[in-house]
């Protein structure tokens, strides 16, 4: 709400670690991610395939990675459509509220260790 532009990011990941820094404001008026449910493509996923990120399913864990090579919260509008991809890339399908904080803002290892559950 501070600020007159949006903040960008590559990643769902990195969006939602942005909100968990201390440092960063805590007037942040809306969190989108692209709906990888409507996306065009992986690498593509459109300017318009938005969700809010309090009413996203992620995928966490999984054996697809985010823009920078890390592990990524992989959002989804329809959950339906996330347990498909869990099943297919594994991972486990979770509420934002449900995404440990150390797999968002841990190295690649928090990433690996979700794998195992």
């Amino acid at each position: 709400r501070s600020r007159e532009e949006p903040v960008w990011f590559t990643s769902a990941r990195d969006a939602i670690a942005f909100t968990l820094l201390p440092e960063e404001p805590r007037d942040i008026a809306a969190v989108y991610v692209s709906d990888m449910a409507r996306a065009r493509s992986w690498a593509h996923p459109g300017p318009d395939d938005w969700v809010e990120a309090h009413d996203a399913s992620f995928v966490i864990g999984s054996s697809r990675r985010g823009g920078m090579g890390g592990a990524e919260a992989v959002p989804f509008s329809d959950a339906a459509a996330a347990e498909r991809f869990a099943g297919e890339f594994g991972g486990k399908v979770v509420r934002l509220g449900q995404i440990p904080q150390d797999y968002i803002l841990g190295g690649d290892a928090a990433g690996e260790e979700e794998k195992g559950r």
